[in-house]
C-alpha cells in the first residue's frame, strides 16, 4: 500500500511540474547576410521575466524559464550590456500556448516571443540541457 501511495504522490508531482508555462530563449543567431547589420556578436542580453532571476543570452548562450504560471500575466525585462534595451508583458493565454520561444532578430533588432513553429526546437531541449533554467510560481 505504502508503495502505492508514493507512487501516486511521484506521478501527481511529476504532472504538476509539467503544467506550467515555458518560455525558451534562443542563443542569439547572425546568419551571413547579416553580419553587416549593426549588431555585434560579443553583445550580452539579460532576460529576466517577472522577479525570476535574469538569464545571459549570448551567441553561445540560451536560457529557459519553467513553471510559469500560464493563467496570469508575465513581465519581461530585456537588456543589452547591462543598458535597458526592451521590456513587455505577455499572457500564455493569449499567445496560444503554454512553450513559447523568445529569440532576438538581429535583421530587425528586435526581440520576439512566439509559439514554437515546426523547424524550432528549443536548445536547451534539443541539447539536453538546461544551464539556465529558472523555475517561477
Amino acid at each position: 500500500m505504502k508503495k502505492y501511495m508514493v507512487s501516486l504522490l511521484g506521478t501527481a508531482w511529476a504532472t504538476a511540474a509539467l503544467a506550467g508555462g515555458t518560455v525558451c530563449v534562443d542563443p542569439i543567431t547572425i546568419t551571413p547576410e547579416e553580419q553587416s547589420q549593426a549588431f555585434n556578436p560579443s553583445d550580452a542580453f539579460t532576460v529576466a521575466i517577472d522577479k525570476l532571476p535574469p538569464q545571459t543570452i549570448t551567441t553561445n548562450a540560451c536560457g529557459v524559464f519553467t513553471d510559469l504560471d500560464v493563467n496570469a500575466d508575465h513581465l519581461v525585462v530585456i537588456k543589452r550590456n547591462g543598458k535597458p534595451e526592451a521590456s513587455f508583458r505577455f499572457n500564455f493565454k493569449t499567445k496560444g500556448g503554454d512553450h513559447l520561444r523568445l529569440w532576438f532578430s538581429t535583421r530587425y533588432q528586435t526581440w520576439q516571443l512566439w509559439l514554437p513553429g515546426r523547424k524550432h526546437a528549443c536548445v536547451y531541449l534539443r541539447e539536453g540541457k538546461a544551464s539556465n533554467q529558472t523555475g517561477g510560481r
